[in-house]
């Protein structure tokens, strides 16, 4: 089992003195708003299921803004990104050109909606999105074998809950 409490204890020692139901503020963790407890039920803390219930509620962007933070999705060594939907699974999408994201981001993008972001065009390539000063090559590629070629915005658009990469929210609130 891991010492969850021994962590936060050590993470923000200022909590230790935090009674059940108080807000919790800590300066390394400012966002902090709630522990969350799995198999039993705590003063002050959320139990699973309503944790679970509250996460259906925070608006893509601000997952999008809090993971180019810094902010990690995973737990455990072995863990990969978070999946945000399935709307790309299966789906083998090529990116070409500058985008207002860097690519990295585009890519790590493609995986948390379930498509492979992958680096040349094929006959399995679903589509190509195309930033400013794309390869006229991939471009041309595109063309001969019918493959769409679509923009940043409209790649952004056909994500759930999403406006783009440059959605703003006025605070960050996780839950």
């Amino acid at each position: 089992d891991s010492d969850y409490a021994g962590i936060i204890n050590e993470l923000c020692p200022e909590l230790r003195d935090t009674k059940p139901g108080q807000p919790l503020h800590a300066r390394r963790l400012p966002f902090l708003r709630n522990v969350i407890t799995v198999g039993f039920r705590q003063a002050g803390c959320l139990t699973w299921e309503e944790a679970m219930l509250r996460a259906g509620n925070v608006p893509m962007q601000e997952v999008r803004r809090l993971r180019e933070a810094g902010l990690r999705f995973e737990t455990g060594p072995d863990s990969g990104p978070g999946r945000l939907s399935d709307v790309l699974e299966g789906k083998s999408i090529v990116i070409s050109g500058n985008f207002s994201i860097s690519r990295d981001k585009m890519k790590e993008t493609i995986a948390a909606h379930g498509g492979k972001a992958a680096s040349s065009i094929s006959s399995r390539t679903a589509f190509l999105v195309a930033g400013e000063k794309s390869g006229p090559e991939k471009l041309r590629k595109c063309a001969a074998l019918g493959i769409p070629v679509i923009s940043e915005q409209d790649f952004f658009a056909m994500l759930p809950g999403n406006d783009g990469p440059g959605g703003k929210v006025s605070e960050p609130t996780l839950f």
